[in-house]
């Protein structure tokens, strides 16, 4: 999951609480005020949970990589409520997250 981030942002200028059916995620300055805040669609392994803030393309990027639980089904959404995709016109079916363009992943 990616959240992208004013520049200049550093990881102690955020809150990033991760549990295994919950994500927040908001500025120490604006607590109150989240960027995210929702139930995960699935539960998430926490031990295999890492969270960075890389530049991409000029940009400040927030990167959530999470493990899910049930590994065989796909997520229609990562928070519920979000607008949900279409799971059948993932294509190739069984293809590895990996090989997946950033819109489909």
């Amino acid at each position: 999951m990616n959240i992208y981030l004013p520049n200049g942002i550093k990881a102690k200028d955020l809150i990033v609480d991760i549990k295994k059916k919950h994500l927040k995620v908001a500025y120490k300055n604006k607590p109150n005020e989240p960027i995210i805040d929702g139930p995960l669609h699935k539960e998430i392994k926490i031990e295999d949970t890492i969270w960075a803030i890389n530049d991409e393309d000029g940009k400040r990027v927030l990167q959530i990589n999470f493990e899910k639980v049930d590994q065989m089904g796909w997520w229609k959404t990562i928070i519920q409520g979000d607008e949900e995709i279409d799971t059948q016109k993932v294509e190739p079916e069984n293809s590895k997250l990996s090989d997946l363009d950033g819109e489909t992943r």
